[in-house]
């Protein structure tokens, strides 16, 4: 479903709100709706206006085989779609899963210096310990600037 939220900065941005997991062990921040840039949220409300299976219930991968009831399957997503790509672009020995796409993000935020709070909203945690200490690792391009600026800022004092 495509809607808006407010942000605390007083901003209005894009969200789409993903399909709820019924798990008990989910967290508010993990229900929340999921911002998105203007190029992604005009490029699924594009593929929502041309898809042959729009219903009344506002999905945008709804699945056929339930008579566009209810939405796609994330594992089935991820068989047909994901995994099958992985096959066809000759990747072996490689499991894919979603998990894998967030535990890449995390790490990509980091490298792009983004603020921890933003990751952490972005990954949608409740606490940025958990992206810090899970999510995150140490970017390996960034450990030796890293030796770097405190060789120079050390022989600086001196």
């Amino acid at each position: 479903m495509v809607g808006s939220e407010h942000q605390n900065d007083g901003g209005e941005y894009p969200t789409v709100r993903c399909a709820q997991s019924n798990r008990e062990d989910k967290t508010e921040a993990s229900r929340r709706p999921v911002p998105v840039h203007p190029l992604v949220l005009n490029g699924l409300l594009n593929w929502r206006k041309k898809s042959p299976t729009a219903t009344e219930l506002d999905l945008l991968f709804p699945s056929t085989w339930l008579k566009c009831s209810k939405p796609l399957s994330p594992d089935s997503v991820l068989e047909k779609s994901i995994r099958a790509s992985r096959i066809r672009a000759g990747i072996a020995g490689k499991q894919i899963g979603w998990h894998g796409f967030r535990q890449s993000l995390a790490p990509n935020l980091r490298a792009l210096h983004i603020d921890i709070k933003v990751a952490q909203e972005t990954l949608r945690h409740t606490s940025c310990r958990t992206t810090l200490d899970t999510y995150t690792v140490a970017v390996s391009l960034q450990k030796p600037d890293a030796n770097l600026r405190t060789c120079l800022q050390t022989d600086a004092a001196s």
